[in-house]
């Protein structure tokens, strides 16, 4: 038999799932925002369940034929090109900004790499930070309630400087969703976003550019004989895929479970001290 406690918490997921999804108080336009995310979410979980299911070389595989071998055959304009996938990639949840930074460290190695991460993670906070400030608040709203919103942006007020630091140094902590979730709190000044993305950054691509860089020691050299030998080049690049498709796909693993703890620190952990401090 359902226990009434059981029955209450069914009816409150169920209410909780209903707000996510009732667009009645919002504009057309902040409706679109919402399917939109929504829809990336969707696809994000799709291509998820994709690359662990059914074809595990699929993520390796994109970044490695589709982002590294490219970037390097095309030398400075590689980088331009780089820096602004980057920015691009904020707005394309599927694609994780941490493989992205691992993929500079594979092409540049770790100095250089390190470098370019930076500029780039800052041109993607910049874009993600200003598209949420002016249009993500209402789907947070949706996802986690006005009234907790607010008690966020009370304690963000103390803390956002701090915690958009400690988010951007823990190199597994999502990128991303730091940079969206700054961006809806008003409390947090452009400035102090800014400083605190620039100091996080260089811990977080000197962390990316060392892992790519070890990932791929000896086989840069080899990853360039895709332009000069259409026969075997493929062949090689097949190999290099199917040696690291282990290690990109933990990496990522670890960065979905980062993002798991993350709204579990916030749900279980954050939620309820500002609950009790408002009582």
């Amino acid at each position: 038999m359902t226990t009434m406690s059981e029955e209450k918490s069914g009816n409150k997921f169920v209410n909780y799932i209903k707000g996510i999804f009732d667009f009645s108080k919002h504009d057309t336009k902040t409706k679109l925002i919402i399917l939109v995310f929504i829809g990336l979410v969707v696809l994000s979980v799709v291509l998820l369940v994709y690359n662990y299911f059914i074809d595990e070389s699929f993520l390796t595989n994109i970044v490695i034929r589709y982002i590294v071998i490219p970037i390097r055959q095309l030398g400075w304009i590689g980088i331009l090109i780089i820096l602004g996938f980057m920015v691009i990639q904020g707005l394309l949840v599927p694609i994780p900004s941490e493989l992205v930074l691992l993929a500079i460290g594979i092409i540049y190695g770790l100095v250089f790499g390190t470098v370019i991460g930076i500029v780039g993670s800052m041109g993607a906070a910049i874009v993600c930070f200003y598209i949420s400030r002016h249009g993500g608040r209402p789907v947070v709203e949706n996802v986690i309630g006005e009234k907790n919103l607010e008690m966020v942006e009370g304690w963000l007020e103390k803390r956002g400087f701090a915690t958009v630091l400690l988010g951007r140094v823990i190199p597994f902590i999502p990128f991303d969703i730091i940079s969206y979730g700054a961006g809806f709190v008003e409390s947090i000044k452009w400035r102090d976003y800014l400083i605190a993305t620039f100091l996080g950054s260089i811990v977080r691509s000197l962390f990316y550019a060392f892992l790519g860089d070890s990932l791929l020691p000896f086989e840069k050299g080899l990853l360039d004989t895709f332009a000069t030998a259409p026969i075997i080049g493929p062949l090689i690049v097949d190999n290099i895929i199917g040696g690291v498709q282990d290690q990109f796909n933990l990496i990522l693993l670890i960065l979905l479970a980062g993002l798991g703890v993350t709204f579990l620190v916030y749900q279980f952990v954050l939620l309820p001290r500002l609950r009790k401090r408002q009582e």
